[in-house]
């Protein structure tokens, strides 16, 4: 009986000591990620975690975590880099704060980036959809959170562990351009913080942009999209699909022969990672398209409504208003076009069809009559175009 008792006791003192070979905490992708609000709407503060930020939040293990998520990026396809590859993970459900993008890097590692790579298995582990434990340090690069990879112990594989043997749902949040950046580089371009931050990392999707700018370098393109307000986002290129070079690890290679939309072409849409850099001295969010299909030109795009004017900008009661607007189609011609306004105390919706404007392509003026009433007048603007099926 003593015997038996005995093996027992070796058996589960044996399982402590395998699972304490991994002693850092475990936490959420939230937690590594998170800034809070005050320190997002002071403009002279970082954006690095709380966690890490002013102090470290576990004064033991300090900045070395261990957190879940499943594989957003294929790491072979990471083109920024031959001595270090990267990849992105996503919190179950996605949402703000929900991904950070893990580095697979040998710099003070003591090793190779293919000795690394071998040794945490990261190509192997890191499946798209599939669920993976990470075990890194947390750091960053131009304001970009990053998890830098540790090296396996000698007793278990503590740098990535599978845990899942079936994919999940991967989700793609949908913001708007704003949500990154204000302005352009003409007008002045301001980082958008308390909104950006949470979307670091994350896989997000803008509708209705057009192509702004385009400029090839060599084997990379810099260009960029610009919305109907005027905010433009920087487009860059992570992703060996959206490169001219052989950067990437995949087997057969990409063919490397990306070629970015022409300027003012109309977009459906753009999805990518929204990643946080530095360029020419300003801090900015940009987007990093994955894949093929992220990058979507219009079939059947809806018509582009800017304001231009109106006249007078303050009206009287007994005024003409004249209000004009750029409407735009990228894919078919215009069928109607109408100016919708409420008179100020009335609950009726009256509407006055726009006229093109002599001169000036794209351009729409709607006239309203003096409406005989002092107070607030409403208005709006419908477009429809001829959609070609």
């Amino acid at each position: 009986m003593k015997k038996h008792l005995l093996l027992i006791f070796a058996l589960l003192t044996t399982g402590l000591l395998h699972a304490q070979t991994n002693p850092y905490p475990i936490l959420s992708v939230d937690s590594v990620q998170f800034v809070n609000m005050s320190r997002l709407m002071n403009p002279t503060d970082n954006t690095l975690p709380d966690y890490t930020t002013p102090s470290f939040k576990d004064s033991v293990y300090r900045d070395t975590v261990r957190f879940d998520g499943i594989v957003l990026t294929n790491p072979r396809i990471y083109g920024l880099s031959t001595s270090r590859k990267a990849a992105y993970i996503q919190r179950k459900g996605g949402g703000p704060w929900s991904s950070v993008l893990v580095m697979c890097e040998p710099s003070g590692t003591g090793t190779t980036l293919t000795n690394l790579i071998n040794e945490t298995k990261f190509y192997d582990n890191f499946v798209v959809g599939y669920k993976v434990r990470v075990t890194g340090v947390i750091r960053n690069f131009q304001g970009e959170t990053q998890v830098n990879l540790i090296r396996n112990s000698a007793f278990s594989d503590n740098s990535i562990e599978q845990l899942s043997l079936t994919p999940d749902t991967l989700v793609v949040s949908s913001i708007q351009a704003r949500d990154l950046m204000s302005g352009n580089p003409n007008t002045g371009w301001v980082q958008q913080k308390q909104t950006a931050e949470q979307w670091e990392g994350n896989y997000v999707q803008i509708n209705n942009v057009s192509v702004y700018s385009v400029q090839n370098s060599g084997n990379r393109t810099f260009w960029s999209v610009i919305d109907d307000f005027g905010n433009v986002i920087d487009i860059r290129d992570m992703s060996a699909y959206y490169r001219r070079d052989d950067n990437e690890d995949t087997v057969p290679k990409i063919a490397n022969t990306f070629q970015p939309p022409a300027i003012g072409t109309r977009l459906e849409y753009i999805r990518g990672i929204v990643t946080e850099y530095a360029a020419s001295g300003v801090q900015r969010y940009g987007l990093a398209p994955v894949y093929p299909g992220d990058v979507q030109v219009c079939k059947v795009c809806p018509p582009t409504i800017k304001f231009i004017s109106r006249n007078p900008n303050i009206a009287r009661s007994s005024d003409t208003l004249n209000i004009a607007f750029e409407i735009t189609v990228g894919d078919t011609s215009l069928r109607t076009q109408l100016l919708y306004y409420r008179a100020p105390g009335s609950s009726t919706l009256a509407s006055v069809v726009m006229t093109p404007v002599p001169s000036f392509p794209n351009y729409f003026a709607g006239r309203i009559n003096p409406v005989g009433t002092e107070g607030v007048l409403t208005f709006w603007v419908r477009a429809d175009d001829r959609i070609v099926r």
